[in-house]
Formats: structure tokens, sequence, C-alpha cells
């Protein structure tokens, strides 16, 4: 969903989908390294209830180890 909305066109959508598909699956970061932007884009794109979005509010859903 993030790839498919950056809105990169052509070879550089291309390349953008090559890149995450080489990323390892646990990343060598600290643990509290955060991802810029992802935070903010999961709660804009979230669906769900007031329940989903609150407990998204509260968390830190941004850290290179939980993805």
């Amino acid at each position: 969903l993030f790839a498919a909305q950056i809105g990169f066109g052509g070879r550089k959508q291309t390349k953008l989908l090559e890149l995450l598909a080489a990323l390892p699956e646990r990343a060598a970061g600290m643990d509290g390294d955060p991802v810029p932007g992802l935070a903010a884009f999961i709660r804009a794109h979230s669906g769900g209830s007031w329940v989903d979005k609150e407990w998204l509010r509260k968390h830190n859903i941004d850290r290179q180890s939980r993805w």
C-alpha cells in the first residue's frame, strides 16, 4: 500500500519496488529508530472504528522492529 501510493511512475516506481523487495526481513537498525513518515501515513489511511484509531495514536507503530 505504501509503495503503491507514493506516486512514482515508470522506472522510479520499479526501482522503489525492487528496493522494497530486497530489504532484509529483520532490520539491522536500533529498535528505537523510526521510519520517517510511516506512522503519519498509516494513521491517515487507517479505517476502522475510533477505538482502532485511538490505538494507532497511542502506540509507536513506526519503529523498524515492528515490521
